[in-house]
């Protein structure tokens, strides 16, 4: 937990002159080339794709944190009590990127352009908890409009803050970029979401594409988690996007007969870069039409088993987590549709009871492998559908399995 904290916290923006809406030359490929570079435009909210959030802290604008950070001028409103103060750092290292999955240490950040930073203020105003952001980015709320905090809208966008901010290019020069974001309470907690994504047109053999890409961690403004997805093929064009629709950096999407390799994302200028690769089908990945990978992992009724060890005609890995309670009776209910030529393996971190089915706590030592494969958060409830040649044919959030498994069940269940 204390990693994922500081990377809320430090993992911040790198969103260098990504394009704002409008027009710009669609790229045009052939499929002998290798490597596609993809320009792309910036959009206001997150169109077709879902996204999370992250937790916004506010401090006491005395605490030795804020003081160490906040260490600049800044202008605070009257008539605010119970003063509060929170902030995005906007670094400019592209350090995820271009070949460097290395983060940067919390020493380099600290040499960081403090005074580059995104601000807000929470406070009370006549009993009323609101907020202040700090839009134009000039350290004065005074010129800044006041908020009431409500509860966060995960999906419209009439609530989004545009904000402005200082960005640096390669070459050293400095512009002004543009972003979106909102802040809310959700069962207790202050949580924010940056909202944007961006989109490239271009074409392969003069046959046209559109793919998209957001930011699945959606706490800052860096796509510190990109995720691709493709919108539109020649006339066809998405108006859903499911779980098994999404690749991480890494992973691979199809253009017509051939796989790329989404291999780069640089939320500075917002180029997408796809690496044509021709031996995708021979390679294990957990991802859509991909070998599944191997696994090995014990029981928690002590047995030791393999990907091997399953005959069916498809094996399920269900996730599900105590951090939603409900998946628990979401994983009975799938054991108990009595899908035939399945088997079921259910994980989960901290198992110690067993569910049903094949269950495993991924918790444990053993476990480390394939809870690195086919989990890799504490939290998770992607499912993933191995068909008995050993690719996975599909992926979904475990609380869709019916949608998903339909085909599979007697449809007598679903007159009603």
């Amino acid at each position: 937990m204390k990693i994922q904290h500081l990377l809320l916290l430090s993992i911040l923006p790198l969103l260098t002159g990504c394009q704002l809406e409008g027009p710009i030359p669609s790229g045009q490929f052939s499929s002998l080339q290798d490597t596609l570079v993809l320009s792309s435009i910036k959009h206001r909210g997150t169109g077709l794709f879902m996204v999370g959030a992250g937790s916004f802290d506010f401090r006491d604008t005395t605490h030795e944190f804020a003081q160490e950070w906040l260490n600049y001028p800044i202008q605070y409103p009257d008539g605010i009590d119970s003063l509060k103060v929170g902030f995005r750092l906007i670094a400019f290292e592209p350090f995820r990127y271009w070949g460097d999955p290395t983060p940067l240490e919390d020493s380099t950040f600290r040499s960081k352009d403090k005074s580059n930073t995104i601000l807000a203020l929470s406070g009370l105003r006549k009993g009323e908890e609101i907020y202040i952001y700090d839009q134009n980015n000039n350290q004065d709320f005074r010129d800044d409009s006041v908020r009431t905090m409500g509860t966060l809208d995960w999906k419209p966008s009439e609530d989004l803050i545009a904000c402005y901010y200082t960005i640096e290019k390669g070459n050293g020069e400095r512009l002004q970029d543009t972003s979106w974001f909102r802040i809310g309470e959700f069962n207790g907690r202050i949580l924010s979401q940056s909202n944007q994504h961006v989109t490239s047109t271009f074409s392969i053999d003069d046959y046209e594409y559109q793919i998209g890409v957001v930011d699945y961690n959606s706490s800052s403004f860096d796509f510190f988690r990109p995720q691709i997805s493709v919108l539109a093929e020649g006339n066809l064009k998405r108006d859903t996007l499911l779980l098994r629709d999404y690749y991480d950096l890494g992973e691979h999407i199809r253009l017509g007969q051939h796989y790329y390799k989404f291999a780069d994302f640089y939320a500075g200028d917002g180029t997408v870069v796809l690496v044509r690769d021709p031996d995708f089908g021979k390679k294990e990945a957990v991802q859509i039409d991909a070998l599944a990978p191997d696994f090995e992992f014990v029981s928690l009724n002590g047995d030791t088993l393999t990907k091997d060890s399953f005959e069916e005609d498809f094996l399920l890995i269900a996730n599900f987590s105590g951090c939603t309670r409900r998946s628990y009776d979401v994983y009975q209910d799938l054991l108990e549709a009595e899908l035939e030529n399945f088997s079921i393996v259910g994980m989960e971190s901290g198992l110690s009871v067993d569910l049903g089915g094949i269950t495993l706590d991924v918790e444990n030592p053993f476990n480390e492998d394939i809870y690195k494969k086919y989990r890799s958060w504490y939290s998770s409830y992607d499912s993933y559908l191995i068909e008995k040649g050993g690719r996975i044919v599909d992926k979904f959030s475990i609380f869709d399995w019916e949608d998903h498994l339909k085909g599979f069940l007697d449809p007598e269940l679903f007159k009603n």
